[in-house]
């Protein structure tokens, strides 16, 4: 195992070394990245600098016709929840590799005791009609040599992603966490990795039957089977506290923890409060924004040709980012995406050399149900007024839902109502709050929009969860959103 981890180390540092240089001259980079671009999707620089920002859509027929040969495709949904296909071509993935090797090898650089077990990383997660299709090994992201050695040290198996229901790999998942002395755990949203924890509370006895009698794969099973099976029968668990014990070889958790995910990520610090955290850079199915890199958020100037929208809606290069700037990053990359508007707003916070490092904010999504047009910034000043006047409430989530016929908003809360509180305060609240956005009221008042409801759950992250599973989001690529359209 040792040496796996030690071989992979030295694989990744040559592209460790380069990434290092080319912080030095971000825009030099770019300035050959796109030229290279250019030349590949026989583009002139007068028409690509006419070209404005665009959405996944608008760039279809590039996707298609440049992508002929290219056999692996991947899902992904944004705010509308349609599902986006993007082409992992070999220029595309070859990009993706000179991003991941520096950030890996800085993860073992720095944390040196990841090397002391396995690794668990969930990297996408398929709905259920598309499970149990040649799409989701992982580790064909990588080259093959590195295939070979990361095979080694990972504590899933790539057949996990063949299973038949998304239950079914959930629990096979959780029992390789368990029994394969994993060291690293990387998911994208922390909920996920709650999720996970919430399953082996709830089906404790189920996960303890399946550890005695290895029903399952036998590929989930590690060699610590026995020992972690004879330490769960010992605990009687009644809170995702008392399931602590046993992840005891667990090093380091890398996940997001900036914007809507802060909350998640802080409830897993407070679970977990010996184990290292670090926070994930903005890396899309789409592509990578930046990365995680010397305890900063460098731009990740070795993958794709970055640019970036200010608040003025003007395009503009790394050269000219400030700190303190807010800007949305457009992608133009190896697979065919020209300037790409990603959707989220980044702060510039400092630089690395001569490159900046930016912080992710959130969305800079619109849900547009008839117009009204609601923006995140908007939502998250409703969210601190209600959060002020029902303080024993958690906001998870405003949800339009565009059902034919009734369009109207959900506002997903957990926790209870205190005695002689109605609902209806509740409410009234919403409603109120967002009438005094010009467009909602229009929308209303013309019935194009019905009333905002509220659900109050007890576990408001299963229900939203169980919101986007109807919708089609697959689990891995899930985030609690403060606005949120299905």
């Amino acid at each position: 195992m040792r040496s796996a981890h030690w071989l992979i180390e030295k694989i990744l540092y040559r592209k460790y070394r380069h990434f290092e240089l080319a912080l030095q001259n971000p825009q030099k980079v770019m300035d050959q990245k796109l030229g290279l671009w250019l030349n590949r999707f026989d583009m002139k620089l007068e028409d690509f600098r006419k070209t404005q920002a665009q959405n996944f859509f608008d760039q279809k027929e590039r996707l298609l016709a440049h992508n002929t040969e290219t056999s692996r495709w991947e899902p992904t949904s944004g705010s509308t929840g349609k599902t986006k296909w993007v082409p992992y071509n070999k220029l595309f993935l070859s990009e993706l590799d000179n991003m991941s090797a520096p950030w890996i090898y800085d993860l073992y650089h720095r944390y040196p005791e990841i090397s002391k077990g396995r690794h668990y990383w969930s990297l996408s997660w398929l709905p259920e009609e598309l499970r149990n299709q040649e799409l989701q090994n992982e580790l064909k992201l990588f080259p093959w040599y590195k295939r070979f050695f990361m095979g080694k040290i990972m504590a899933q198996d790539p057949r996990n992603a063949y299973v038949e229901t998304i239950e079914l790999a959930q629990k096979c998942a959780l029992i390789s966490i368990l029994t394969k002395n994993v060291s690293l755990i990387s998911v994208w949203s922390p909920t996920f990795f709650i999720r996970l924890l919430e399953l082996l509370l709830n089906n404790y006895q189920e996960i303890c039957f399946h550890l005695r009698v290895k029903d399952l794969f036998p590929w989930c099973y590690g060699n610590h089977t026995s020992k972690v099976l004879q330490q769960m029968e010992s605990l009687n668990p009644v809170s995702l506290e008392d399931l602590v014990p046993l992840f005891s070889e667990l090093r380091l958790i890398s996940c997001w923890e900036t914007g809507p995910s802060l909350q998640w990520a802080n409830q897993l610090k407070k679970l977990f409060p010996n184990v290292i955290f670090q926070g994930k850079g903005l890396w899309a199915t789409e592509g990578v924004v930046t990365i995680p890199f010397k305890e900063m958020y460098p731009l990740a100037v070795n993958g794709h040709y970055l640019e970036f929208l200010d608040q003025n809606k003007n395009i503009i290069q790394i050269n000219q980012l400030k700190e303190g700037d807010i800007v949305s990053p457009l992608l133009t990359t190896g697979s065919g995406l020209c300037r790409y508007h990603l959707g989220d707003k980044v702060a510039v916070t400092g630089f690395l050399n001569k490159t900046p490092s930016v912080e992710f904010l959130g969305r800079d999504n619109t849900v547009d149900l008839a117009g009204e047009k609601l923006g995140t910034l908007v939502i998250e000043e409703i969210k601190e007024k209600f959060q002020k006047n029902f303080p024993h409430l958690s906001w998870i989530s405003l949800i339009g839902k565009s059902e034919i016929g009734n369009p109207h908003y959900q506002l997903l809360l957990e926790g209870r109502l205190r005695e002689n509180e109605s609902s209806k305060i509740l409410d009234t609240f919403i409603e109120n709050e967002l009438a005094d956005i010009h467009h909602y009221k229009v929308a209303r008042e013309l019935k194009q929009l019905g009333p905002c409801t509220v659900s109050l759950v007890e576990n408001g992250l299963k229900s939203y969860y169980e919101l986007c599973y109807k919708n089609g989001t697959p689990d891995g690529s899930i985030k609690v959103e403060v606005l949120k359209q299905l």
